[in-house]
């Protein structure tokens, strides 16, 4: 079953200056408090402080939300119209059924890196969609829109099954309780990896045909994050710093999500869903069979003689 939460988005299509006067919404102040997880040097403040046309774009999207009003609802028309079942291609052969409704949140403003993720909200794992930046950013038509964003979806909808599944699951908990910094990249590796599989799985060939190099480079600064991350002497901050770097930005610097992706992609190609499905319930598979395969992804094809 799918739960949609539209409360500020309705509010906001009613009347888009409502988030510039006093307004105790909880969606909202979330909100606030999501834009400042996408790596600003600043701390951010809330929506009705922001008064430079640049910033509430950048921050916010507001400017986006004003322009596309229209299509941001019939976007929401298009989510109220969907079925769970059209986005669980992906998960339902990776974990088993579950009764738990798919929860997600039709935002209408946010950060301009915040397309859709994933929030905890009272315990729970909720996807939020920007609906405004998939209005400016993900084409020229919703027919189009709606296209690219499904396998964004299909992203997000896999970290909630495994959020899921590491919350039911004794083996992730135990490995949870002794978190480390290098133990949260190798998570993330897993996580991120085998989401942006999912999201990009039609195109991973044609990066790997066009982009050799830089995912080269990609591979190169994830294992340099990740001897880095090795050492228990690193600030905490440094350490945090070099996570974020490795999940948040323009698509090929993100070292730890794309080289996990390229792992994914590599175990899926000798051994198929169930492969990915072990490492969902043992992280060491993962590197032993899935990212030890990545160097053999990107050495050129010998030529013929």
């Amino acid at each position: 079953m799918l739960r949609l939460e539209t409360g500020l988005l309705d509010l906001l299509l009613a009347d888009p200056q409502a988030a510039f006067q006093p307004l105790d919404h909880p969606a909202l102040h979330r909100l606030e408090e999501d834009v400042n997880t996408f790596g600003s040097a600043e701390r951010i403040p809330p929506v009705d402080q922001v008064r430079d046309r640049h910033k509430l774009e950048e921050y916010y999207s507001y400017p986006s939300f004003l322009e596309f009003r229209d299509d941001v609802a019939e976007l929401a028309q298009r989510f109220k119209d969907l079925s769970e079942g059209g986005l669980l291609t992906a998960v339902s052969h990776l974990f088993e059924p579950d009764p738990e409704p798919l929860e997600i949140h039709l935002l209408p403003i946010g950060h301009t890196m915040g397309d859709a993720y994933v929030r905890e909200i009272d315990g729970r794992p909720v996807i939020c969609v920007n609906l405004a930046v998939v209005a400016r950013f993900y084409g020229q038509s919703n027919d189009e829109r709606w296209q690219d964003l499904v396998p964004v979806l299909e992203h997000e909808v896999f970290h909630v099954y495994f959020a899921r599944e590491r919350a039911r699951s004794r083996y992730w908990q135990d490995f949870l309780g002794a978190l480390t910094p290098l133990r949260e990249a190798q998570l993330i590796l897993l996580d991120e990896g085998i989401g942006h599989f999912i999201g990009h799985r039609a195109n991973i060939a044609r990066y790997l045909a066009e982009r050799r190099e830089t995912l080269q480079k990609v591979l190169t600064d994830c294992w340099q994050a990740l001897e880095r991350l090795a050492d228990p002497s690193l600030a905490t901050a440094e350490a945090r710093e070099i996570i974020l770097r490795g999940t948040v930005g323009e698509f090929f610097t993100k070292y730890l999500s794309i080289a996990g992706m390229l792992g994914a992609y590599a175990l899926f190609s000798v051994g198929g869903f169930p492969a990915l499905r072990r490492c969902l319930e043992d992280l060491a598979c993962f590197h032993t069979e899935g990212m030890a395969r990545v160097e053999r992804l990107l050495t050129p094809p010998l030529k013929d003689a």
